[in-house]
């Protein structure tokens, strides 16, 4: 059967949306569609993210539409781990909308995308990072206000074979990409003043998360409280003619920043690290070109704008 066609790449992320909207609502299981619809919070906890995330990915009224990183998790959620022979439509037509709303092409590999942690081996999926960013709106200077809220946080509920493990981030990259956008000249993003929970660094439009830490030295807060919304203008590259292009927020992480503690572990307790480590970060989320792991993410459509005709 020959596939649809490309809808283009904002109906592709809405048709994604509109379809696991409708599993939702329509309580697919692995056991087949009991009529009972999946709340955000109990779809979120079996997918390992947060309400909030889950109402981005099925396109709820108010939040801003976000296509998840990877969709190994929503897949098994909604099919279950012999997804390909118990539901093979189903499984091969979202996981195509998913592919594309990612803008891979058909017929290529796609990039490694995050999974749930092996239920034999941990607790549930990790979950380190709520990112939630708020549809743009323009102000009168031709700018986008957009809001967004990020909270950084250990995870204190998983354990590793019967013992327990907690799992955070010393440290993290959070960044903001567009091409027709960049953030202001007094946003955080782009001017870098450091303080106690942020410090600069060289990557464009980018920031070290350093604050605020738990007693264990972790991540365990808000560090951009006070930078939200940010203010983003025009690229001086997108030129006068109407654009419209996503906003990328990312968090991303070195391997050297992730932390394993083993509360109450009898003498040493190297081994359980070096085995959660080895278990966790080689597979457990996608990483960039320059080998840090993109821990959570988040996409919003810029708005079209055309810049003022000259004066005559």
């Amino acid at each position: 059967m020959a596939r649809p066609a490309r809808l283009g790449p904002e109906k592709d992320r809405r048709h994604l949306a509109d379809m696991i909207d409708t599993e939702m609502t329509r309580g697919q299981r692995p056991e087949g569609a009991n009529g009972e619809p999946w709340t955000n919070a109990n779809f979120g906890l079996e997918a390992g993210a947060a309400e909030t995330t889950v109402r981005g990915w099925r396109g709820a009224e108010g939040v801003a539409l976000a296509t998840p990183n990877g969709i190994v998790p929503i897949l098994k959620a909604f099919y279950g781990p012999e997804a390909t022979t118990a539901f093979p439509g189903q499984y091969a037509a979202m996981r195509l909308a998913w592919r594309r709303a990612k803008g891979f092409l058909d017929d290529e590999a796609a990039a490694p995308e995050p999974r749930a942690l092996d239920r034999k081996v941990f607790t549930g999926p990790l979950h380190l990072v709520d990112l939630t960013v708020s549809q743009p709106t323009p102000d009168n200077a031709g700018n986008l206000i957009v809001p967004y809220t990020l909270h950084i946080y250990p995870d204190t509920t998983q354990a590793y074979r019967g013992q327990s493990v907690e799992i955070g981030l010393t440290a993290a990259c959070v960044k903001v990409a567009a091409q027709a956008w960049q953030p202001n000249v007094d946003a955080v993003f782009r001017h870098k003043t450091p303080s106690k929970n942020v410090t600069g660094t060289a990557v464009p439009h980018g920031i070290y998360a350093i604050g605020p830490l738990d007693a264990k030295g972790r991540l365990a807060g808000a560090p951009l409280a006070d930078q939200s919304p940010v203010t983003l203008e025009p690229a001086p590259s997108s030129g006068p003619e109407a654009v419209s292009d996503d906003i990328a927020f990312q968090v991303q992480a070195a391997r050297e920043w992730f932390d394993v503690d083993v509360p109450g572990a009898p003498g040493d307790s190297s081994a359980i690290k070096n085995a959660v480590m080895a278990a966790i970060f080689a597979e457990a989320f996608p990483r960039t070109e320059g080998n840090q792991h993109i821990v959570a993410s988040a996409i919003v459509a810029g708005k079209a704008r055309k810049d003022p005709p000259p004066c005559p």
